[in-house]
């Protein structure tokens, strides 16, 4: 038989998490499919705007939920585990990044090629967030694309709060910065650094 929202403490994540640690084989997969399927589009979202490919995106959201379902029991905020499960996430990301640097070691990876590439950046705000580096596009994109909060990226990045932040205000000095001479150069006036 299957399992049934019948009360908003059943709505919860808090209460599927319950019930996919301490019931039976089945019915703790249940609870869990019912995790994934009310997380799964911000999880493939959040890979997609950091791989810039749905295939490799869609392999790491499964490795994601995998690791989510291994290490269930070692939660300690249920109500947070929609932020635990895009740590783990990014950390999945970050793992397939180091492997394919070390397969790819004498060539641009897929990673710094989906950062930097202008064909894989083709939307506004790829093209917004193009005069910054690496660290400060993926910085930006967890805290403004997916609400990630400064000290959840501190933790995960292994920065200082100070550090994530100053690299938030470098970012958007360099985005109003291209867009200043955007302007400028549709305008047709010179434009004068700040």
């Amino acid at each position: 038989m299957g399992l049934v929202l019948t009360t908003q403490r059943e709505a919860s994540d808090e209460f599927w998490i319950e019930k996919a640690i301490a019931r039976s084989s089945s019915e703790a997969k249940e609870a869990f499919g019912l995790l994934v399927r009310r997380h799964e589009t911000a999880v493939r979202n959040l890979l997609y705007q950091l791989t810039r490919n749905r295939a490799i995106a869609d392999e790491l959201a499964q490795d994601t939920f995998l690791t989510a379902w291994l290490k269930l029991k070692l939660l300690d905020q249920p109500d947070r585990f929609g932020a635990w499960i895009r740590r783990i996430a990014y950390r999945e990301f970050l793992h397939s990044a180091r492997r394919m640097r070390l397969e790819q070691k004498y060539r641009q990876g897929w990673v710094e090629e989906a950062v930097h590439n202008d064909q894989n950046m083709d939307d506004e705000i790829g093209a917004l967030l193009k005069p910054c580096t690496p660290l400060e596009r993926e910085i930006m994109i967890l805290q403004f694309g997916f609400g990630f909060t400064q000290e959840e990226i501190s933790n995960d990045r292994g920065l200082a709060v100070g550090t994530i932040k100053s690299h938030v205000h470098r970012a958007k000095q360099k985005i109003r910065s291209s867009l200043d001479e955007e302007v400028d150069k549709t305008e047709g006036v010179p434009h004068v650094g700040r």
